[in-house]
């Protein structure tokens, strides 16, 4: 999900017996170049971060993104994004496959998520 398009050349490799999720993730991510960025969510413990999106302050306790971008051979922790401004900076054109995509990725970044937390990212997103 984080590196799309160096995964690319193993997805015909015979080992894979189910390779159409891992497909999709990786055209997904080629596709849209932002989602791989998505780290997970939480709440936010202050108010200081501004969203990469709005650049509006993102408030204590509201639902946050992380982002975090690959450079130099390591990840790098790159600032946040509103949940609510989620779909138009990770689809920035017209073809967006939707806010499923968005909370599929944080959900595998986010293990500890609760299915309560699941439903509020679902009901923030607009799904």
């Amino acid at each position: 999900m984080r590196r799309p398009g160096s995964f690319e050349e193993v997805l015909d490799h015979e080992a894979l017996q189910d390779p159409s999720t891992l497909r999709r993730w990786v055209e997904e991510g080629i596709s849209h170049r932002r989602l791989e960025r998505i780290a997970g969510a939480h709440l936010a413990p202050s108010a200081r971060a501004r969203c990469r999106h709005c650049r509006e302050a993102i408030k204590k306790d509201e639902w946050r993104i992380p982002l975090v971008f690959f450079e130099e051979g390591m990840f790098n922790s790159s600032g946040f994004v509103h949940i609510s401004c989620a779909a138009e900076y990770f689809f920035e054109e017209a073809d967006n496959p939707g806010a499923a995509t968005i909370l599929e990725r944080i959900m595998a970044f986010e293990p500890s998520l609760t299915d309560k937390d699941e439903e509020t990212l679902r009901e923030q997103l607009s799904l």
